[in-house]
């Protein structure tokens, strides 16, 4: 294969990745809407924000019990046992497609 063709296939492949990584970030927005839309049904909304908060959900970073607790003018002892309930809730559901979710993540 001259250079100009093997040019051409390399930036094909590239378009290729950057193509396949965009679909799967659409994949990966789509899924996260629906596991906390599903969430969203069967918690309160301070389990939610704790959740979201604790792991990063929805974009945010992942924030420490100790500045949640700070932040939602709590103890980070309270911090965890919100998280723990909220947790013990959505493994109780089966409704929620979590493993798919993070397995993307």
């Amino acid at each position: 294969m001259d250079g100009a063709g093997e040019e051409d296939r390399q930036h094909f492949m590239m378009g290729n990745e950057e193509a396949s990584s965009c679909v799967m970030s659409v994949e990966q927005t789509l899924l996260e809407e629906e596991v906390m839309d599903s969430l969203s049904k069967s918690l309160c909304p301070r389990e939610m924000q704790v959740l979201k908060l604790r792991y990063g959900l929805s974009g945010q970073r992942a924030t420490s019990p100790a500045d949640m607790g700070e932040l939602l003018g709590i103890s980070r002892e309270r911090v965890r046992q919100i998280e723990k309930g909220a947790l013990k809730k959505v493994m109780a559901d089966d409704t929620h497609n979590l493993r798919e979710f993070l397995w993307m993540l």
